[in-house]
């Protein structure tokens, strides 16, 4: 059972009179309590509305605007002036360059066990991710020569070639067989090396016109000017054979046609046609 409540009696009362003021006295406390309370709540209001006005002086940082693309920008360029694609060939090289150290030290570290070590295996594993970089990094869209761009599509379907063909191989697990690491290597190299043509190709094109003017030199009509100084680039940049180029600039110029690439700077000699 509930224990009864009790009340207190008038005699309780008539000896402590006093008591009738307990209530009070609480009451009392109470109101105290939430007076401090609301002293406490507007300070703490006070100080939001000060950390607001701070807020609202402080000067408006201007907007900075994005780089569209990392080849676009310029920030990261090497040098002043320098085009989106001179950069990328930059990259390029820098990447396949590494790439390649990477998977001869993976080779050092196999010799002595014939296979894939532990070690070897994170060296390849760095080397594939300078393959993945080098893919991410490339901006066709910033490039405004069109042989260069057609040279990096090139590039950029021997690198996906590259990171299958390490995959496929299980490069990048313990146990692969060392033969496998050179074959993979030998197919980095050659992605290099057609890197550098592009970039060969990039650079030939800007020299056009120095090469144009030099034909025009030799005497060659304005009308074939262009064309064969595409011939003789192409030859530069050794995407066509020396002898596939005369023949194409004989056959051009109606004269017999001879190239000479070894002081670096082309020099031909024009020579008309014996006839019988």
């Amino acid at each position: 059972m509930e224990r009864e409540k009790r009340l207190p009696k008038i005699t309780d009362i008539l000896e402590k009179p006093e008591s009738l003021l307990e209530p009070l006295k609480i009451v009392e406390e109470l109101n105290q309590a939430i007076l401090k309370i609301d002293e406490q709540v507007k300070k703490f209001d006070s100080t939001i509305l000060n950390f607001d006005e701070k807020l609202m002086n402080i000067p408006e940082i201007p907007e900075i605007e994005r780089a569209t693309d990392e080849f676009s920008a310029g920030a990261s360029y090497s040098y002043q002036g320098q085009t989106p694609e001179s950069y990328c060939g930059e990259c390029l090289e820098r990447h396949f360059s590494k790439a390649i150290g990477l998977l001869e030290e993976a080779e050092r570290f196999s010799l002595k066990e014939g296979r894939l070590t532990r070690p070897a295996v994170e060296k390849v594993r760095r080397a594939i991710q300078e393959i993945v970089t080098a893919e991410d990094d490339i901006r066709p869209q910033s490039f405004k020569s069109e042989a260069f761009r057609k040279m990096i599509d090139q590039v950029a379907a021997k690198m996906r070639e590259v990171r299958k063909l390490s995959w496929a191989k299980k490069l990048t697990t313990v146990g692969a067989s060392l033969e496998d690491l050179r074959e993979v290597k030998r197919e980095f190299e050659k992605l290099r090396d057609l890197a550098y043509k592009a970039a060969t190709v990039y650079i030939v094109e800007e020299q056009k016109d120095s090469i144009k003017g030099y034909l025009r030199v030799m005497g060659l009509p304005e009308d074939k000017l262009d064309q064969a100084a595409r011939i003789v680039g192409e030859a530069l940049a050794d995407i066509k054979p020396i002898e596939q180029a005369e023949k194409e600039l004989s056959e051009l110029t109606g004269y017999e046609v001879k190239i000479d690439l070894s002081k670096g700077v082309p020099q031909l000699t024009f020579r008309r046609p014996e006839h019988g």
